[in-house]
C-alpha cells in the first residue's frame, strides 16, 4: 500500500467516524425533540458512512476512477458537437 492510498484510506476512517459522531448525535434528548433535525443528521451521518466506507475499501483507485470519468465525459461532449468530428480526408465529414 503506498502512502497515498493510506491517506484515502485513512480519510474513509475519518468519515466512518465522523457518521458514527453524527449517528451518536442526533440520539441525544436534545435533538430527539426536534424530529427533523435528528432526521437530517441521520441522513447526514448516513451519506458520511457509504462514503467512508467506500473510501476505505477502494483507496487510491477511487479519485483516480473519477477523473478519468471525467475525462472520458470531456472527451465525448467534444465528440458530440457539429463539427468537431473525424474528416474523411478529402475536405468532407462524415
Amino acid at each position: 500500500m503506498t502512502r497515498r492510498d493510506f491517506h484515502w484510506r485513512l480519510a474513509g476512517v475519518a468519515l466512518f467516524a465522523g457518521a458514527a459522531g453524527l449517528g451518536l448525535a442526533s440520539n441525544t434528548v436534545a435533538v430527539q425533540s426536534n424530529a427533523g433535525v435528528s432526521a437530517a443528521l441521520g441522513l447526514i451521518g448516513f451519506l458520511l458512512y457509504l462514503s467512508g466506507v467506500v473510501l476505505v475499501t477502494q483507496g487510491e483507485r477511487l479519485p483516480r476512477a473519477c477523473k478519468a470519468r471525467r475525462v472520458d465525459a470531456r472527451e465525448l461532449r467534444s465528440a458530440a458537437r457539429p463539427g468537431s468530428g473525424p474528416s474523411m480526408g478529402d475536405g468532407t465529414r462524415r
